[in-house]
């Protein structure tokens, strides 16, 4: 399946002077920021939501996006309130199209193509017997403790036995370890362009009043879908208003298209996407 992460941009709309000076508004919900984000999670995307997700989209956040936004070159906005608001998009396709992350933020639109669709290159020969187990038990979902607590009375005996012979399973160490032990990096293989867009602020103003009025703000983190196609893309839009951070994840449907998706379209078609690139 293919992933994309939506920045969104600004000078995609046109706007009236009568706008070229109104205030830049949010409307007040979203996503509080931690005030005291726990260190050894402190790379994980979309912190504020990190309890709220399942169990499979944390493991996937917890690493593979990690390592994406770190071969981008990509900052965790969902930390703490930015300076300035940012709008961030991220296409990860499965098939042939290149991986990108278009980023948002009044005055500019920046867009970044990978020369590739994979990142990483899984090579379990790197592990041992007993690692492999361990990497197939961590790439089923993470935290462990919450799969444990969440488990019925037969699960959580099962758990317990194998905790009482690999304790290590349940340190954070350890899963960096053996997840960064089971994959060998792409060495020189992996590059990516960048190409930089004026974006006025009477043009973000335009975005950010568009994409409010989509209803993004109240969505949920993960949208569903009913006519699902075999091999689809994930978008995932992230915002940071300052004071709120916004995530929304959804996949290639083939359902009827949403004020958001059509907004996400506008900024993919304004920050020059090809649409061979993806499919909404």
């Amino acid at each position: 399946m293919r992933e994309i992460v939506v920045i969104l941009s600004l000078s995609l709309f046109s706007c009236s002077n009568s706008t070229q000076n109104s205030p830049i508004t949010f409307p007040d919900v979203g996503y509080l920021f931690v005030k005291q984000p726990d260190p050894k999670d402190s790379s994980f995307p979309f912190y504020p939501t990190r309890h709220l997700e399942s169990i499979r989209d944390s493991t996937y956040d917890a690493f593979y996006l990690t390592k994406l936004l770190d071969v981008f070159d990509e900052g965790n906005i969902s930390l703490r309130g930015q300076e300035k608001p940012i709008l961030r998009v991220i296409i990860q396709p499965s098939v042939a199209s290149p991986i990108q992350i278009i980023r948002f933020t009044e005055g500019e639109v920046v867009v970044k193509k990978g020369n590739r669709v994979d990142y990483l290159k899984l090579n379990t020969k790197n592990l041992s017997p007993i690692e492999e187990q361990h990497f197939q038990i961590f790439n089923g979902g993470v935290p462990l403790s919450r799969r444990i607590r969440e488990s019925n009375s037969v699960g959580k005996r099962f758990w317990d036995s194998i905790i009482k012979v690999y304790p290590q399973l349940m340190e954070d160490e350890y899963y960096e370890y053996i997840m960064d032990k089971a994959f060998d990096p792409l060495e020189g293989s992996f590059t990516y362009s960048t190409r930089s867009i004026p974006f006025k602020r009477k043009q973000f103003k335009e975005m950010v009043d568009s994409l409010n009025s989509s209803g993004y703000w109240q969505l949920p983190i993960a949208l569903g879908c009913r006519n699902m196609p075999t091999d689809g893309d994930l978008f995932i839009v992230e915002s940071n208003s300052g004071s709120r951070y916004g995530v929304v994840k959804f996949s290639t449907c083939n359902d009827k298209p949403t004020k958001l998706k059509k907004t996400i379209e506008k900024l993919l078609t304004y920050a020059g996407v090809s649409s061979n690139d993806y499919s909404l």
